[in-house]
């Protein structure tokens, strides 16, 4: 392309804060506008709940032990996102709207990482197409006004991939300590990050030159020591080290004649009563539901491969997109802005596609940016299909979807 294309460093900072104000306002929009005024049903009321338990003294304990005046501690959610909800509360921002427009402003600081993620990995221009998908990429801006902890993971997956490509073209200890450091805040936001340690840690191994071993060992070393007061807790309260209890639930509902035969690759809630005496004790219960999920699965082993392969089909949204939706919009989220979204994201499919190629072709290392899709295929393996646990993902495709579109551009331009 010729010289008029070009984008100044200049250029890139006023074309990112324009468009960070961009995602700032279209995420706020949508969460006071759009967005439901209360949160009814999902993990958010527990957010909100559990962070107004620390506020109020109570501990990082059931909502149910609080309110009959025995404060119990949990492990069920991890407790990053309560804890910034906390703080809000702390500052005087303690209700829901003044949570969603802090939230928004995340949003917005994410649109910036998300730029920034994109010029390191294909230039100014391709980071500034990132930055206006990620501003507009309804995938990201719902998150704002449905008040989950992917309003924090879309940001910390953008840092730690653009801290892992700063590690690989600048080798030191000080930059695989902070690499480290992101993996273990963003598995304190959501559990299954903890798999970008080992993949992250393989892809930083593959391109450094030398000195493999104690960047890898470095990097393990802080993400450890990041999660060592969590773990430590864990093992104090409930006499074992675990991130979290939500495993065993999860796997109940998601091991049962609903998702194995009916509806392949989902949940059935139906399926809590299986260890239903149990239910007033957070770990026995999960415990109980890891064991009757993994024996439900020993009996019908010859259906696994078919569960797992529609889990993952419905994660991608190339099966169950009507399922996917309804169980988006019992979350919170608007029916119509979330079709609007899977629209999107089946456009910017092929575009990514395109940019791995036109990346491979550049040799750029490609390892960080396929980290994020190998932990939401594997996450939800283990689980069950939703979009949402794609969302760490999306990061990587709307990186390189602007890659492909910078590229198809290049190409009609010619």
């Amino acid at each position: 392309m010729s010289d008029r294309w070009a984008v100044s460093d200049r250029g890139f900072a006023v074309g990112l804060a324009t468009l960070a104000l961009l995602g700032f306002g279209v995420s706020l929009a949508y969460a006071l506008i759009v967005s439901p005024d209360e949160i009814l049903a999902g993990d958010a009321t527990q957010y909100h709940l559990l962070a107004k338990g620390l506020v109020d003294g109570h501990g990082y304990s059931t909502i149910a032990s609080v309110l009959h005046g025995d404060p119990q501690p949990t492990a069920q959610h991890p407790p990053l996102f309560p804890l910034v909800l906390a703080g809000l509360d702390l500052l005087g921002l303690d209700d829901l709207s003044a949570h969603r427009v802090a939230l928004c402003l995340v949003a917005g600081a994410g649109v910036v990482l998300v730029g920034l993620l994109g010029r390191r990995v294909a230039g100014p221009r391709p980071g500034l197409i990132a930055a206006a998908l990620a501003a507009v990429y309804p995938g990201f801006f719902m998150l704002a006004g449905v008040a989950m902890a992917e309003s924090l993971y879309v940001p910390l997956v953008a840092l730690t991939l653009l801290t892992a490509f700063a590690l690989i073209d600048r080798p030191s200890l000080r930059l695989a300590a902070a690499l480290g450091a992101l993996i273990g805040l963003a598995a304190l936001d959501r559990t299954e990050a903890v798999l970008l340690l080992p993949l992250l840690g393989l892809a930083v191994a593959v391109s450094l030159p030398g000195a493999r071993l104690r960047t890898v060992a470095v990097m393990t070393a802080v993400t450890l020591l990041v999660l060592a007061p969590w773990l430590g807790r864990n093992w104090a309260a409930f006499d074992r080290v675990l991130l979290s209890t939500n495993g065993g639930l999860t796997a109940m509902i998601a091991n049962c004649e609903g998702p194995y035969y009916e509806d392949v690759g989902f949940i059935e809630p139906n399926c809590l009563t299986r260890c239903q005496q149990f239910r007033e004790e957070e770990l026995p219960y999960a415990d109980c539901g890891t064991r009757v999920a993994r024996r439900y699965a020993e009996d019908h082993i010859e259906r696994v491969p078919v569960v797992v392969a529609a889990r993952a089909a419905r994660t991608w949204n190339v099966y169950g997109v009507n399922r996917d939706l309804d169980y988006a919009e019992f979350g919170g989220r608007d029916r119509r802005v979330g079709t609007l979204g899977v629209a999107f994201y089946l456009v910017l499919l092929p575009l990514a596609g395109l940019g791995a190629w036109a990346l491979a072709r550049r040799r750029t290392p490609l390892l960080p940016l396929l980290a994020p899709l190998v932990v939401a295929t594997l996450a939800t393996a283990v689980t069950f299909g939703f979009s949402q646990y794609r969302v760490g993902a999306d990061v990587s495709l709307v990186v390189l979807g602007a890659t492909g579109l910078e590229a198809l551009v290049a190409r009609v331009r010619g």
